[in-house]
């Protein structure tokens, strides 16, 4: 990945906390459509999501919950999210893993983008 589509990804990982995304729909990328024509984003390997949505989970940043419409909502222990961030092949589309959402915690919001940033930098050199 050049460091346009690395920006654009870090991006666009971000506004999936903000808006509380499913986990399925990281490595799905996204498309803006505008007047002036479609702007794609992505597809992302889903091994990088891995890493980033890890990273930030491991920094305090994000939670992972069970948001259902008629059941009462929970957050997922740090355990049990550290797993299911480690195994991207689980996050499916109509599996319970999948529509796990990607919240934003309090502390987490209060960390400027540039740390976000620079923490799914550093997740994405390490090998």
């Amino acid at each position: 990945m050049d460091s346009v589509e690395r920006e654009d990804f870090i991006s666009e990982m971000y506004a999936l906390v903000r808006e509380e995304g499913f986990l399925y729909e990281a490595p799905l990328g996204a498309t803006d459509r505008l007047p002036s024509g479609d702007v794609v984003h992505g597809p992302w390997d889903p091994n990088d999501c891995a890493k980033v949505l890890a990273r930030w989970h491991v920094e305090g940043l994000i939670g992972l919950w069970v948001l259902r419409p008629a059941e009462t909502d929970y957050e997922i222990s740090a355990a049990d999210a550290s797993q299911l961030l480690d195994a991207p092949a689980r996050w499916q589309p109509g599996t319970d893993d999948g529509l796990v959402s990607v919240v934003l915690t309090d502390p987490g919001a209060e960390v400027p983008y540039e740390r976000w940033r620079q923490l799914a930098l550093s997740s994405l050199a390490e090998s």
